[in-house]
């Protein structure tokens, strides 16, 4: 991901949400932390650039924490612009000192991909659901249904308000039984990839609907009956 991609994706985060982090030697997700949380954009006016701002700090994951021998459960990330332009965010994690005089390792972030509060709680309910299958096709049934209650609840991804175009009402039900393998897809890239970032051994939650047309029917299938018998 470039500098700008990061940004974006960072920028409307709020306490509570999670943040995947990838940067040289370290991974894992981040969790937005209180309301200390600064975003500005660059502008420029007649006496030049306005320079934009990143800042969140971030409760850095146990692993990380004492992998590395860290005092503190907190870091944070910064991003700044020079010239309008956005550098590539920087994270730092603090070894000594306080809050407001931190001397830690800085390390350049290399991707970062943002999930809502609201979208974590129904990953979570579907990872305790699928750890325990061995079967593929309910497995993926499961994260589908997942990324189909967002959609749902939340109201937010393309995907629903093609079918809201075409249902005289809405519902989740009716929504599983509109979706077709394309659109399923397209719920997928939305919805899902991003729900489930890191999941699988590819790192992004794509390697299981890297299927042709017909395992995502049978997917559909599943998922069907399900909803039909809830």
């Amino acid at each position: 991901m470039d500098a700008d991609e990061i940004v974006d994706s960072l920028s409307d985060t709020v306490p509570g949400d999670r943040i995947w982090i990838e940067t040289e030697g370290i991974e894992g997700w981040f969790v937005v932390e209180s309301a200390r949380r600064e975003y500005g954009e660059p502008e420029r006016d007649q006496g030049g650039w306005v320079e934009g701002e990143l800042t969140r700090y971030l409760i850095v994951p146990d692993g990380v924490r004492d992998g590395r021998d860290l005092v503190y459960h907190s870091g944070y990330l910064s991003a700044k612009t020079d010239g309008g332009e956005w550098h590539r965010p920087t994270i730092e994690l603090p070894e000594e000192g306080d809050a407001d005089d931190w001397r830690g390792e800085y390390r350049e972030v290399q991707s970062a991909t943002a999930v809502p509060e609201e979208m974590w709680e129904y990953r979570e309910a579907a990872l305790a659901e699928s750890y325990s299958l061995r079967v593929t096709a309910l497995r993926r049934a499961i994260h589908v249904d997942a990324a189909a209650r967002y959609a749902a609840s939340e109201q937010t991804c393309d995907v629903w308000w093609e079918y809201a175009d075409e249902a005289e009402e809405e519902s989740l039900n009716g929504f599983v039984g509109w979706l077709e393998a394309e659109s399923l897809r397209e719920l997928w890239d939305e919805v899902g990839e991003r729900m489930f970032t890191g999941e699988d051994e590819e790192g992004d939650g794509d390697g299981l609907m890297d299927v042709e047309d017909r395992a995502l029917t049978d997917s559909l299938s599943t998922l069907r009956y399900f909803h039909r018998s809830s």
